[in-house]
């Protein structure tokens, strides 16, 4: 009998002990995990906030704009280049500043086939044999993959020049006869801005129609749209490039030809 007392008795005593050791056996694994939890969600987060800060600097960097001197002979090359010569200087404006967004395709196949024969001999006004390879190369730093030109011999005849392309040879000549004069209008253009990203290249330019005759300046080769405030013996294109339109070329940077073409013109203001 006493010694089932001293069992129960020393049974009483063991149960607190293996209760307060579950306790703290909880406690210390509570604590564990939890500090486990944190560590590996810190490291986590770490990570994710890293990638992220990774990812946004890459998009910074591919937005990175970058000014162009409006001086730079290379920029102003890139839009004298899409003006073509049986186009008379005045009606460059209707043609290319007609609309409020004027794409590469909405020029008739004249007038891209005359800026690819420009580009082929330099504007020379000469006669230059150019193989079919070249023709198709120019169309591409012309106008990339927007445009398809096939190799055939054609004759443009209009205004004050003939353009020819027969058996591989181009040539730009005056027609005969000349021009029937000359107009007392004439168009007036200044690069004002010329910015650049990763791919792309935005150029601005303001322009102007001038008519010394009347003394007007004007935004159209009919002359129905004056701008008034101006004339033609005082206007200044960078001066007063808040009154006179504004567009914008902008341009693709094609990596095969290390160069940019043109996508569309369109109005800025």
């Amino acid at each position: 009998m006493e010694e089932e007392k001293v069992v129960k008795k020393k049974q009483k005593k063991v149960w607190p002990i293996v209760i307060l050791m579950l306790i703290i056996g909880l406690a210390v694994g509570g604590v564990g995990s939890y500090y486990c939890f944190e560590v590996i969600n810190k490291k986590d987060t770490t990570t994710e906030n890293k990638n992220t800060t990774e990812k946004n600097k890459d998009v910074t960097e591919n937005n990175k704009t970058e000014e162009i001197s409006t001086d730079s002979p290379y920029i102003n090359e890139l839009v004298d280049q899409y003006d073509t010569y049986f186009v008379s200087n005045v009606e460059l404006a209707d043609t290319l500043y007609g609309k409020d967004k004027t794409n590469i395709t909405d020029l008739s196949e004249d007038y891209l086939r005359a800026l690819v024969i420009q580009k082929s001999n330099n504007g020379l006004g000469n006669n230059l044999y150019v193989t079919g390879d070249s023709f198709q190369n120019n169309v591409k730093i012309l106008f990339g993959t927007q445009v398809q030109l096939i190799n055939k011999d054609f004759s443009i005849h209009k205004g004050c020049t003939s353009y020819q392309y027969y058996n591989g040879s181009y040539s730009i000549k005056p027609s005969e006869g000349g021009c029937g004069g000359t107009s007392a209008s004439y168009l007036q253009r200044k690069v004002i801005k010329a910015v650049k990203s990763t791919d792309t290249l935005e150029i601005t330019i303001a322009y102007a129609i001038i008519n010394e005759v009347t003394n007007t300046v004007s935004t159209d080769s009919q002359a129905a749209n004056k701008i008034e405030g101006l004339t033609a013996d005082s206007v200044d294109i960078i001066r007063d490039k808040e009154k006179l339109p504004q567009f914008k070329y902008v341009y693709t940077y094609d990596k095969t030809n290390l160069g940019y073409y043109l996508n569309y013109i369109q109005k800025v203001k």
